[in-house]
């Protein structure tokens, strides 16, 4: 870098402001402040020790402008973004596409088929087939109605203490499997995953309807067929869909130790049961549902 940095007296070439943005950068890192909060954060910070007044809103600061320019040449395109609320998975054949919740600040009309990452000909071609279009909508729906719950959005009522945990962090390995079936990873790491994510939720379940964690431990622990029986018995939730999800998935301790080649297929079929038991939990705890906006937008696709 060439050149200089003058504001109030002060001057640093621009070699020094690199070197001090990166000091100042890693300082709130090492703190704990996201990515995403320190583009605003580092130049504050950076301000604050050049002596530099601006004012946020006001007319354009070179000071402020050539700070931020070095702080983002730091960091690649996507190190900065706020990321979704959640993140989940659809699947075509044996193709896994992301999915994403996104953050949603007013009244704002989505396109939700262009929040996953398939591209227009890949549409086209899920949408030639009626049920393959309705399948990866229903995917769709299962992602947005889980982000809806756990962002807390309007229409969707969250749960408070330890049901809200659990969905948490039940989600919280819905985005790990997700994660591992859309990248370049051995997709067998999807498998526990999906595992602790159909258990955390079918917990969820029954913390809701007033179990606590020591009947989850004495009389569930792994066993779900157990779990899905008491909510046949004591609850409203629609236990015939998790059984028959639950019924999809492998053995959570066989699976861990048994040296089983998973198809893609069959990932792909543990995967979206796992995610499915999620989003029928959250639906029913929190009361919404984004099927109706899908079923209007999956009508227009295909007329």
């Amino acid at each position: 870098m060439a050149g200089g940095l003058r504001g109030f007296g002060l001057s640093v070439s621009n070699d020094e402001l690199l070197k001090l943005v990166e000091e100042v950068d890693r300082d709130c890192a090492l703190s704990g402040i996201h990515p995403a909060r320190r583009s605003l954060e580092v130049p504050k910070r950076v301000c604050e020790k050049l002596g530099i007044a601006f004012v946020l809103g006001a007319n354009t600061n070179p000071d402020l402008d050539k700070i931020s320019s070095a702080h983002k040449f730091l960091y690649r395109s996507g190190d900065m973004g706020m990321g979704a609320v959640h993140t989940g998975v659809a699947c075509h054949l044996d193709l896994f596409f992301r999915v994403d919740f996104p953050l949603i600040y007013g009244s704002v009309q989505l396109d939700f088929l262009k929040q996953t990452d398939a591209s227009e000909n890949q549409l086209r071609r899920i949408f030639q087939r009626k049920e393959d279009g309705e399948k990866f909508l229903s995917n769709i729906v299962d992602v947005f109605d889980i982000g809806g719950c756990i962002g807390n959005y309007h229409g969707f009522e969250q749960p408070n203490g330890m049901p809200m945990r659990y969905m948490r962090m039940a989600a919280f390995h819905n985005q790990a499997f997700s994660a591992t079936l859309t990248g370049t990873y051995n997709l067998a790491g999807a498998v526990q995953s999906s595992l602790l994510c159909a258990e955390l939720s079918t917990k969820a379940a029954l913390l809701d309807i007033g179990k606590d964690e020591d009947f989850l431990k004495t009389r569930i622990g792994h066993n779900l067929d157990t779990a899905v029986q008491v909510l046949r018995e004591e609850s409203e939730f629609e236990v015939d869909h998790l059984s028959k999800e639950i019924g999809k998935l492998p053995h959570f301790v066989k699976s861990r130790y048994e040296e089983k080649k998973w198809t893609r297929l069959e990932l792909a079929e543990i995967a979206l049961a796992s995610q499915s038991i999620l989003a029928n939990i959250c639906r029913k705890v929190s009361g919404g549902s984004f099927q109706q906006l899908l079923d209007s937008q999956a009508s227009d696709k295909q007329t």
